[in-house]
């Protein structure tokens, strides 16, 4: 959806300033809401999980959610997501697992990994597997909304780039 230079910033807008490259953008919440499920997330922990939702669906966002890596792939075959969110630690598929194949089916899914591990290895295999941002548990409500903002950048088109690489360079 594109706008006209003429069209006012109204209440519904989502300022979003690119802090290292100092560029300024809009997310428009009329666009975050034609792509409503623009965001999967996962997590065996359904406590955890519930705790995530409201703070995704606070920010008026609506988003897929899944408890296991099995139940994710199958959400991500009936559709593209702008962004992954997912756990590493999960019985059966674990994260790292689920970012494989999802970049498999959508590769130009963006994959954030929240894990509560702090083996030295976890970078390294984010590095190979295409997550782009590696986050320790627990994750703050700040730092959830700054990947849903994210994500309605690019699912609404507005990924440069400069931002993507700002955004990956927290690894």
């Amino acid at each position: 959806m594109h706008r006209s230079k003429e069209t006012a910033m109204d209440t519904k807008d989502i300022p979003t300033v690119n802090r290292r490259f100092g560029r300024r953008f809009t997310v428009h919440q009329e666009e975050i809401e034609m792509n409503t499920c623009s965001i999967l997330i996962v997590d065996d922990d359904e406590l955890y999980l519930g705790l995530v939702r409201s703070i995704v669906e606070g920010a008026g966002v609506k988003a897929r959610y899944a408890t296991s890596g099995k139940e994710a792939v199958e959400i991500l075959k009936e559709g593209a997501f702008a962004t992954l969110v997912t756990d590493l630690q999960m019985p059966g598929m674990n994260g790292y697992e689920l970012a494989l194949t999802a970049k498999g089916l959508h590769p130009q899914i963006d994959i954030v990994m929240v894990t509560g591990s702090e083996s030295p290895d976890v970078p390294r295999l984010a590095g190979v597997g295409g997550i782009s941002k590696v986050m320790a548990k627990p994750v703050s409500a700040a730092q959830i909304r700054e990947i849903v903002q994210h994500s309605a950048s690019l699912a609404a088109g507005d990924d440069h780039s400069a931002m993507r690489r700002e955004y990956c360079d927290h690894l």
